[in-house]
């Protein structure tokens, strides 16, 4: 399915039913994830010549503003799958990592990620959860425990950052179905309830050493990059779409009411101009909103 296509907006009408009764009885939209990975959407950044449909990024967050309009939760869980794809894309096109995690994705997984922590140590990058050599000499064991999991409960894969051995920093990539790894709809916080942002619990899960990828220092001097910015900007791809939802909402309210006041100026409130003043400065709040993100994209 392609951005802007007849497809995507019948796909976007079909995930957008029921919306809003998810929300209000909890439940989870496993089905409405599904569709959207068998759709190739999971893919749309990728460059063509390497198996996805080569979005720019503003048609990327076009999308995005267009899916939380339909069900903001459904956008959020996929959150941390587009910066995964994001950061592969900033590899060298040689970087055998680039292909294997392409790869995954091209093949229709969609990922989650293990990466905050309830630790004691709040300043600096430190994890807790730990990365060790197997005792059998081959991979590794991984062990700790993750909360704030956004997205990982409706993902097959999952990114694990962890402590090793050697006081670097690094991730493994792995089948969120492996020996030892549990997922938990826990998340009892602020924000959206059914994007799946629980704890991930790791008990002694096997991690093979092409699973794994060392950052080094945790200190290190970082190269510039638009990686965290883009995690930004996802959020406000969201708020712009649910922005949308509420002028959607308030041109529905007013179009189905049928009483109009005493001190109205017209019997019917849709031809009403205060009425529509009101909802005319929500849609052009909502306009602002889709031009300051696609802005900040391009």
């Amino acid at each position: 399915v392609r951005p802007n296509s007849p497809e995507l907006r019948e796909l976007l009408a079909e995930i957008a039913e029921g919306a809003s009764e998810r929300e209000a009885q909890r439940i989870a939209p496993y089905e409405q994830i599904r569709l959207i990975a068998e759709a190739g959407l999971g893919r749309l950044r990728i460059p063509v010549a390497e198996g996805g449909a080569g979005a720019t990024l503003r048609e990327l967050f076009e999308f995005l503003i267009q899916l939380a309009e339909a069900d903001s939760n459904v956008a959020h869980i996929l959150r941390v799958h587009y910066w995964f794809v994001e950061a592969q894309l900033q590899r060298p096109a040689a970087d055998p990592l680039r292909a294997r995690f392409l790869g995954l994705v091209n093949q229709g997984h969609i990922l989650g990620n293990g990466f905050s922590e309830q630790s004691d140590r709040a300043v600096g990058l430190y994890f807790d959860t730990k990365l060790t050599p197997d005792p059998s000499g081959k991979g590794y064991r991984l062990n700790g425990k993750k909360y704030y999991s956004t997205g990982s409960l409706y993902a097959s894969y999952t990114q694990i950052f962890a402590s090793t051995p050697k006081g670097t920093i690094a991730a493994a990539t792995i089948p969120v179905d492996r020996a030892g790894l549990k997922l938990e709809d826990d998340w009892d916080g602020f924000g959206q309830r059914l994007t799946g942002t629980g704890s991930t619990i790791l008990n002694d899960v096997f991690v093979a050493e092409d699973e794994v990828e060392d950052f080094g220092d945790p200190d290190r001097q970082e190269t510039p990059s638009y990686q965290y910015s883009f995690l930004q900007l996802f959020l406000q791809a969201l708020a712009a779409g649910i922005l949308r939802s509420v002028r959607n909402d308030a041109v529905a309210l007013v179009r189905r009411r049928k009483r109009s006041f005493s001190h109205a100026q017209t019997a019917h409130p849709t031809e009403d101009p205060q009425v529509l003043q009101v909802v005319g400065e929500i849609a052009a709040d909502s306009f602002a909103a889709d031009a300051i993100v696609l802005a900040a994209a391009d």
